[in-house]
Parts: structure tokens; sequence; C-alpha cells
């Protein structure tokens, strides 16, 4: 008799709700039920059902077992089936590919979470064999953009490698990934799947992605899909962001004409490419003003100067220093702004400052170029000077703002403050994990600076302190390079794990995440107003691939820009003193311009930007680009023996 009331009041919520399919099935499979009840002797409803019972998925709804009054939760029986993940795969495949081409590169996006998983799934129940067809079937679909994660499901190949598997499998198992869709995609991926009952694949969309529906239009270009970050904050008195996003229930993905509920709804929202509302910045603590009076004064001095005259970035002039005789061990070079001196690192652990203005060494001068000896008498030019302490090769280098002081990074797990003018080491900044540090970056004001290594935490320190006064913890994979925003409150960094990260200096939050390469991270820059941010990558082992710049409006996240023309890895970027030009140079050989003066509203639906110009070296790879004050691009390499 209660199991009779039970059905009733599932059958009258069905019918409330809407669900007039399911309720006229499930009104079927009770009556299917009650008759064969009869001729097997009144056999339990209740007991267990055998594998492959079921020939039709919409039998399903009769074993539910999760009801609630806000949802119904679709399980598959069919565990025996080890065709069920590769039929409903295909299905979704061969729909995305004849969507409409407006909606196909944000729906393209679905099909990677549902792979792994499916794959994951396969692994989970033992069908190794149907596991290893599926993956060699559709993995080659995703191998351009996601090889480094194909390769780590390759390496798991039985249930027990699940728990022992790599870092990407286990992210992959205890995470979630995001879905962003604008809401007509939404509205066809729910119509989609209900129409043609894919369980398993709402399976995984309830409890392995976050799906965020945002009103905006369709996304014009396919967009990398990555992992919920809970440390992102949604605003945080980041300009453009808009706070107090509220977090929704939640809601699973139903069969029958249901709807897929957000799985959180956006923190923040900008209005437009180029307006947005700003949070109020109230409950944020009192900002430094002597360091923001310091900025002040040095950005009236830049305009001051600037305004004496300045190139035409657009047609500029390149001073190139190509450095000599290195024997392919130079790792990284540096000029600084004023044109006088480049520092480079080496594998021979030495990093050597050459002086570009004059004949003499760097050091303790005469005016004319030449050093003294203690008894007054000049010593001849002796070539450039040579800083050594390091124990592993040197693979990143910074000027301080003054241009007195050096910052090198080092596989040895330390930094070091080089004081050039007086030849010495005068400080070491050393990682209580002692893992290479690939790169360094001073603040544009001094005193601080950023570093990334391969333990996959940045660290923010100051140059009077010995431990890093901020660690910035939320990348899965080295910290490759790092950048500073204008205003000194932001920071950002790359990372192999494809991924560009905004962090508020103040908190150490990630307050943005910025997606859409295909490899890892190779150079970061903000352009001089702080609107934008640059971005270089590797093709992820595809070659046409290497060397894409991305352009991201900063406080939206959102891309407005792909530059293509590099024909290998990017090592530097560097935008002009106006803003108005991106420097780029690359182990392609070439240094090469770009125009950001144009209408990034325009340029999203467009696939690609060409080159404003592209300055061919002979034999030299570029190591670094930097403009001056007055639009002088200077750029430098070690010519290649």
């Amino acid at each position: 008799m209660e199991d009779a009331q039970q059905e009733e009041r599932v059958l009258h919520w069905l019918k409330k709700r809407g669900y007039t399919e399911v309720a006229k099935h499930y009104e079927e499979d009770q009556a299917h039920a009650a008759g064969g009840s009869a001729e097997e002797g009144n056999e339990s409803e209740d007991s267990s059902v055998p594998s492959g019972a079921f020939t039709d998925e919409r039998l399903l709804c009769k074993r539910i077992g999760e009801a609630n009054q806000s949802a119904l939760l679709f399980r598959s029986l069919r565990m025996s089936d080890p065709m069920l993940y590769h039929r409903n795969y295909n299905e979704l495949q061969t729909w995305t590919c004849n969507a409409l081409e407006a909606y196909k590169p944000e729906l393209l996006t679905v099909a990677f979470p549902v792979f792994v998983h499916s794959y994951l799934k396969l692994v989970e129940r033992g069908m190794i064999e149907a596991a290893r067809a599926f993956l060699q079937t559709w993995g080659p679909d995703h191998a351009e953009t996601y090889q480094l994660e194909l390769r780590s499901l390759t390496a798991v190949q039985r249930p027990d490698q699940l728990t022992a598997g790599n870092g990407f499998v286990k992210r992959a198992l205890t995470d979630k990934f995001v879905l962003r869709l604008c809401s007509i995609s939404y509205r066809l991926l729910q119509s989609f799947l209900s129409d043609h009952n894919l369980l398993p694949i709402m399976e995984i969309l309830n409890e392995q992605v976050h799906v965020v529906v945002e009103e905006r239009p369709p996304m014009p270009r396919f967009q990398v899909v990555t992992f919920r970050n809970d440390g992102i904050a949604g605003g945080g008195g980041l300009p453009g962001g808009r706070g107090g996003g509220r977090r929704d229930s939640g809601s699973p993905v139903r069969g029958g004409r249901s709807q897929i509920s957000h799985a959180f709804t956006v923190r923040w929202r900008a209005t437009g490419l180029g307006e947005s509302d700003v949070k109020d910045d109230s409950s944020r603590p009192p900002y430094n003003a002597p360091l923001f009076q310091k900025l002040e004064a040095l950005a009236a001095k830049t305009r001051q100067e600037i305004a004496m005259g300045v190139a035409d970035p657009g047609n500029p002039t390149v001073l190139m220093a190509s450095l000599t005789n290195t024997y392919d061990g130079c790792t990284v070079a540096r000029m600084t702004t004023d044109a006088t001196q480049l520092a480079a690192g080496f594998h021979d652990r030495a990093v050597r400052v050459f002086r570009l203005a004059g004949e003499g060494p760097v050091g303790m001068e005469n005016g004319n170029g030449s050093k003294l000896h203690s008894d007054g008498e000049e010593q001849a030019p002796e070539g450039p000077l040579i800083m050594r302490g390091h124990s592993q090769p040197v693979h990143g280098v910074s000027w301080a703002p003054e241009q007195q002081h050096l910052l090198s990074a080092s596989s040895d797990g330390t930094v070091r403050l080089w004081d050039v003018a007086a030849s010495r080491n005068v400080c070491v900044y050393r990682s209580p994990t002692d893992v290479p540090v690939w790169d360094v970056s001073f603040a544009p004001v001094g005193h601080y600076f950023a570093s990334g290594s391969y333990d996959r935490v940045g660290r923010v320190w100051c140059t009077n302190r010995t431990q890093p006064v901020r660690l910035l913890v939320g990348h899965y994979s080295d910290v490759s390079c790092v950048a500073w925003h204008p205003n000194c409150s932001y920071i950002v960094t790359g990372s192999w794990d494809k991924t560009v990260r905004l962090w508020d200096l103040g908190s150490g939050r990630c307050f943005r995440l910025y997606s859409g390469h295909f490899g890892p991270v190779t150079a970061l820059t903000v352009s001089p107003d702080g609107q934008f941010l640059a971005g270089a990558g590797l093709g992820g082992g595809q070659g046409n691939e290497d060397g894409v710049i991305r352009i991201w409006q900063v406080a939206s996240g959102r891309e407005v820009a792909v530059l293509r023309g590099h024909e290998g890895p990017v090592h530097r970027l560097n935008y002009s003193a106006d803003g108005t030009v991106l420097a780029s140079g690359g182990a392609d050989m070439t240094v090469r311009t770009w125009d950001m003066n144009g209408d990034f509203a325009s340029l999203m639906s467009s696939v690609s930007l060409a080159p404003q110009s592209t300055f061919h070296t002979k034999a030299t790879p570029v190591l670094d680009v930097t403009f001056t004050k007055r639009n002088l691009l200077l750029a430098s390499g070690p010519i290649m023996s």
C-alpha cells in the first residue's frame, strides 16, 4: 500500500512539473511491472534488475532511486554495455559538428570533459578493451588542443592506476571542468540531450562539470576548457569587475524536457568590452598613499619626457644587439630602457653585463669608459662584467627601475640581487623548496619583485627581506613567466598548465583566469594603461600553433585578438610607451610589431591579425624586445654558432 502511494506521489509530481512524457513512460512501466509480478508469483517490484534487462533507456526512469522536491537525477544501469559511452559520445560529436556555425565553437567545448570522464568511467568499471578503443577512436580529435592531457590519460589503463594516477587525472577526478555557454548554446545543448536521452552524458555534466550560462553573444572562437578554481575571487576591487555574485543551488541535468541549471552563476560580468561596473572598494584596506604619490610623480615625469618628442611606434627604428661567441649558452637577455647596458644569463651559471654606450666595461669608471686602478692609472677595456654566484644555469634576469641593480633567477632555487656599479652580490633570496626559478621581474617602482618557479608557485618578494611576502598558489604546473600590472597592485603569471592568472598583491588571491593557449605560456606583458594583457604560448606539440599571441581584456577576461605570424616560440613581449604597438621577439629570428590601436570590439569576429612589420635577423634568435620612453625599439639575442 505504501509503495502504491509513493508511486502515486511521484507520478503527481512529474505531471505537476510538466514532465508529461516521463510521466507517461512511468505509468507504462508501472503497468508492465504489475503484470510481470502477477505472472512470476507476485515477485517484488524492487528486486534487483538483471544486467542488460532494459532495451530502452527511458525505462531507467523506473529505477531512478533519487527524487526530491527540486530534481530527478537519471543514472544509467546499463553497466554491462561497453559501447554505451562510445555511442553516446558519437551522437554528441555528430550533433556538434552539424550545429550552426555561430554556436559551434562554444558547443565544441562540451566534448572534451565528456571524453575524459567517459574514458575514466570505462577504466573504473574494468572495461579495458572498450576504454582503449574509445581513446584510440576519439583521442585524435583532441590531440591538437590537449596533447599533454591525452598523454596523461593514456598512462591510466587499469582501475588501480586511477588513485595513483598523474596530476591531470587526479585533478579530473577531484575537481570540475568549467563550461561557459551563452544562453542559446545552453538551450540547444539541453534540448539535444533530453531529446536523445543521453543519460551517461547528463550524469557527467551533473557530477563532473560546472555549466555557467551567460547572457551574451556566442564566442566566435574555440576556448580551451579549464578546471574550476574556487580560489578565483569575484571581482575583489579589480577595475571593471562586478562583485556580489550569487551561487545557484546547482540543480542537476534532468531527462525529459527539463533544463540544465547553472552549476554556478557568473560572479562578475562586464557590460561590454570597454564599459563595466566597478565594485565598491569601501571594504578594501587603505591604499598605500606614499607609493601612489611616487607613481603619480613618475607618471608625470614620463608624460613630460614623451611630450618632448617621440618616434612613431608604428614605424619603429630597431636597435639590435647581438651577442657573439656564446656557444649557444645564452638563455636570457634584458636591455635597460636607456639602451646603455645589456644583461644576459648563461648555462655556465654566470650573469654577464655588457655596456652598449661606449667602449669600456661596466663598473666604476672615470667618465670615458675606462676603469681606474687604485693608483689612478687607466685600465684598458676588458669586455663584459661577469658576475658569478649561482650554482646552476641562469634562466631569468630583470633590471631595477633605476638600472643600477639587477635580479637573476637560476635552477639552483635562488634569486640574487646584484649591485652592477659595485660588481657584487647584495642579497640571496632562496625559496624553501630549492626548485628551479624560471623567471623574475622587478615591480615598476622597484623594491618589490615577483618570481615563478618549478613548484607551481609564484612568489612576491621585498628586496629588504629574504623570505617571500606573498605566495601565489593556484597553477597546477610550473610558473614559467611573471609580469606586473602598471599600478603595482596586480601580478600576472603564466604557466605550463596553459593558463594565465591575475593576482591581487594585497590579498594574494587570484582574481582572473585567462585561457586559450594550447600549450605552455612563454611570455607576458600588460599594456601601459593596464587595460589589456598579452600572452604568448606554445602549440602543445603542434608546430603551427607555436608563437601564437593572445590579447585579453584585463577587466572582463575576454579574449579580444589572436596574433599569428611567428614560426616558433615567442621569448619576449613589450608594449610601446603609448600602448599603440606591441613588439614581439622569438626563436624564428624575427622582431615583429603589431598594431594595438584598433577597435577591439570589431576584432572579436576576426580569426587573427597579421603583424604590422617584421624585421629579420641573420642568425640571432631574439630573446628580448624593449621600447624606450620615446619608442626606440631595442632587441637582443645571441648569434647562433
